[in-house]
């Protein structure tokens, strides 16, 4: 399920960012081109509901690394937050759609950390337990004469 969240947390920054900018997903290796963003799963929670009934929380870091310096840099972040607010309340995931809910971000050393938790519910999958391929049954049936 982490693999279709950052899928489509990835999907909903370049709808609105596109080319300019590069997006990479647990993982960003030295040296990589600013603009760009880090998608990182930070933590989750798993709780059990009722019976084979999940609620997850998956809580992500989107970091941006931005381009520009100074004064520059201050207000290209606060247009980058502005853009994420939107963009990644509501993703898209496995042909459906999740909220993300305590939105918050801070920058530090020049780097917007933009935090979001999403919200699923799973289902543990039934064990495959093999059928059972032959049955043999005897039955007698007691009559009136055996007695």
């Amino acid at each position: 399920m982490i693999t279709a969240i950052e899928q489509g947390i990835s999907k909903a920054i370049y709808e609105v960012f596109g080319d300019g900018y590069e997006i990479h997903i647990d993982e960003c290796e030295q040296g990589f081109t600013k603009p760009a963003f880090w998608i990182l799963e930070t933590s989750a929670q798993q709780e059990l509901v009722f019976g084979k009934r999940y609620n997850r929380k998956y809580n992500i870091d989107v970091q941006y690394f931005p381009k520009a310096d100074g004064y520059e840099r201050t207000e290209e972040i606060n247009t980058v937050t502005d853009a994420l607010l939107m963009a990644l309340e509501i993703i898209s995931v496995n042909s459906g759609l999740i909220r993300g809910s305590g939105i918050n971000y801070s920058v530090q050393d020049g780097v917007l950390h933009f935090f979001i938790t999403y919200e699923v519910f799973v289902l543990r999958p039934d064990e495959d337990v093999p059928m059972m391929e032959t049955l043999t049954q005897t039955q007698h049936v007691k009559g009136a004469n055996d007695g």
